[in-house]
């Protein structure tokens, strides 16, 4: 059942694909637009957690210094 909706995902895909071929829009354009935007979401994810975990750290040190 999983492996069939897959399919059905990526033949949903090759035909947003094939649309957009004829559209004009070329198919390389769209190709590297989606890859920068999945590298900015990715970025973003890992700089939430870099941050995140400075952030929790300096709290930490300073509650030590206090102490």
């Amino acid at each position: 059942m999983p492996r069939q909706s897959r399919r059905r995902r990526k033949d949903e895909q090759k035909d947003s694909e094939n649309n957009l071929r004829h559209v004009g829009i070329s198919y390389l354009v769209y190709q590297y637009l989606r890859k920068i935007a999945a590298n900015n979401y990715q970025n973003r994810r890992r700089k939430n957690a870099r941050d995140n975990f400075r952030k929790a750290h300096s709290i930490r040190r300073r509650s030590a210094r206090r102490n």
